[in-house]
């Protein structure tokens, strides 16, 4: 039975909901991110996600479901599984964790700047001998004056290198920020 923990940061700017299999393993992390937090991850938090990643594949670091740069706090367990961290050694461009799912957080980081409200909700696809095969990545930002949506993507990462994500750039997000904002006044 899954089990759910939500907590909500010192601002009370960002929610999160993460979500656990039977076995305490990580299956969902959902939050509301209206801010980027700065700081650096304790020793604890580092270290941890090098354990977590030595516990999957060779190529295996570990990766935060949400961003640790979102949470403000470390987040032990709850929010690291063994990721796609380093390149395999074949023709691959990249790997996952500081490829594209780091080009997807700097999108996120992006519209938080902008004053936006990015809600990131990703789920692991499933396990295979303990770790995670694939994820499902959901993105949804919408300007928190208006309540008018600004971006939808939904992604599915394989947990191996090569893959990829088309983010919108800060100029884009800019345009469609005054065009909705146009929009709103007619």
């Amino acid at each position: 039975m899954a089990r759910r923990i939500r907590s909500r940061n010192v601002s009370g700017a960002m929610i999160v909901i993460r979500e656990f299999d039977d076995i305490g393993r990580p299956i969902r992390a959902r939050a509301t991110i209206r801010e980027v937090f700065g700081g650096e991850r304790s020793r604890t938090e580092a270290s941890l996600t090098g354990v977590i990643g030595n516990e999957g594949a060779a190529t295996d670091i570990g990766g935060h479901l949400i961003g640790w740069r979102f949470l403000g706090e470390d987040s032990g367990r709850f929010n690291i599984v063994q990721m796609n961290g380093k390149l395999d050694g074949g023709d691959l461009p990249s790997n996952l964790n500081t490829g594209a799912y780091q080009k997807l957080e700097n999108e996120i980081a992006d519209w938080a700047d902008w004053g936006m409200e990015a809600t990131p909700d990703v789920r692991v696809a499933g396990y295979v001998d303990g770790r995670p095969y694939a994820f499902d990545f959901e993105l949804r930002v919408i300007d928190p004056t208006t309540g008018l949506s600004l971006r939808i993507a939904d992604e599915y990462f394989d947990n191996a290198s090569g893959q990829t994500f088309d983010r919108i750039t800060r100029t884009e997000m800019g345009q469609r920020i005054q065009q909705q904002n146009r929009f709103r006044q007619t």
